[in-house]
């Protein structure tokens, strides 16, 4: 489950065994400014995640933040199992950026809780160090309104030339955008896992991010983790990032090493582990 969906309702009718996977559902809330329709779809996930965790027997999260939600909802039987994605290859002689041309890149959805104004806003405080400091935007969009708004404050900020939208792209152009950039950043203020941050950690790419959500149980000690909100903590954070070699080459060890525990051997054996018990129970 990670949306409404008319599947949901057609489970709710049948006898089977069922066991949930849950990547969460974004707040409703958070969407119904930009695209009510949108909105709408997430209260009816809500309502249907609600519904299905009274029906199942178990539950298969891919955080503990997630599985709280599972927990809240009275499903008691539920476990943790990473996302199990392929990751970049790592960049081992990454060289330190010139003071110049910092590179922050940001993966995701153009969607309300990724907070992207907060990544523009950001770059427009790192420009008064580093002029021609970039931002990469990778990600299709989830909303037309809201993305239309995100370029109405790139041209306001005088930034066209530094704000670079890419839209959904190949495996292989992904990971060059994670083999150019200076310093991964994110804004977001909802997510259940955030594949992204792995990805980056694991490309040896230092992480700056928002405590927010399932972020600080993804990133454990390898990301500088900024609790404020607006652009101007995201923006100190990066500079420290650039500036601090020593700060940098320990946030790339340690991402390394957190990296390695999302590897999708380790996270597939995870997987048949949850199941196995499940399934056996089933048929028993």
């Amino acid at each position: 489950m990670s949306t409404g969906s008319p599947v949901a309702d057609y489970l709710l009718t049948r006898s089977e065994p069922l066991i949930i996977d849950y990547h969460n559902i974004t707040p409703a809330a958070v969407f119904e400014p930009w695209e009510r329709h949108v909105g709408a779809e997430l209260d009816r996930a809500r309502r249907q995640l609600a519904q299905m965790a009274r029906r199942a027997r178990a539950a298969i999260a891919d955080s503990h933040y997630n599985a709280a939600e599972l927990h809240s909802l009275g499903l008691r039987n539920v476990s943790v199992v990473p996302v199990i994605r392929e990751m970049p290859s790592p960049v081992h002689n990454r060289a330190p950026e010139s003071p110049g041309t910092p590179t922050m890149l940001f993966v995701g959805r153009v969607a309300p809780n990724k907070r992207h104004e907060d990544l523009i806003g950001a770059l427009a405080l790192l420009q008064e160090r580093w002029s021609a400091a970039r931002l990469v935007l990778v990600g299709e969009t989830s909303s037309v309104a809201y993305e239309s708004a995100l370029r109405e404050l790139v041209a306001r900020l005088g930034l066209r030339e530094s704000v670079q939208f890419t839209g959904s792209v190949s495996q292989g152009v992904l990971d060059s955008h994670y083999a150019s950039a200076s310093v991964y950043v994110s804004a977001s203020t909802h997510e259940g896992f955030c594949v992204p941050l792995i990805e980056a950690m694991s490309a040896r790419l230092p992480v700056v991010a928002r405590a927010a959500a399932a972020v600080p149980e993804t990133v454990g000690d390898a990301a500088v983790l900024v609790d404020s909100d607006g652009p101007l903590g995201l923006s100190e954070a990066v500079g420290r990032v650039l500036s601090d070699g020593r700060l940098r080459r320990a946030l790339v060890e340690r991402g390394r090493h957190r990296s390695e525990v999302f590897d999708p051997e380790t996270v597939s054996r995870q997987m048949r582990s949850a199941l196995e018990p499940l399934i056996i129970t089933a048929t028993a």
